[in-house]
């Protein structure tokens, strides 16, 4: 029993720290760069809050918006896609890495 509570309490902390680390590889990853870690920063930001959004407001739980909730969080997925694209295009895959 004490091995299951540490493991859900340690991997429920793991993911919330994974989650926060995304935003400082953004701005370790573009250190010299402060335009693109504004421009990612921010459109992480938008498209959390817009995901957000759509998941509370019940206006948007109706079939009808299914595919405004899908494109939410396929542009979710992939505004971390693209930073890590962008990083192996500048830096090359062994400093990406």
């Amino acid at each position: 029993m004490v091995c299951s509570f540490q493991k859900h309490v340690v991997s429920s902390f793991l993911q919330i720290l994974d989650r926060s680390l995304i935003a400082i590889d953004y701005f370790l990853g573009f250190y010299c760069h402060k335009t693109w870690q504004i421009m990612y920063i921010s459109l992480i930001s938008v498209f959390g809050a817009a995901t957000i959004v759509a998941v509370i407001r019940p206006e948007f739980r109706q079939a009808q918006y299914r595919w405004i909730r899908s494109c939410l969080f396929l542009a979710m997925g992939l505004s971390a896609v693209f930073p890590v694209i962008h990083g192996v295009v500048l830096y090359g895959v062994r400093i990406a890495q």
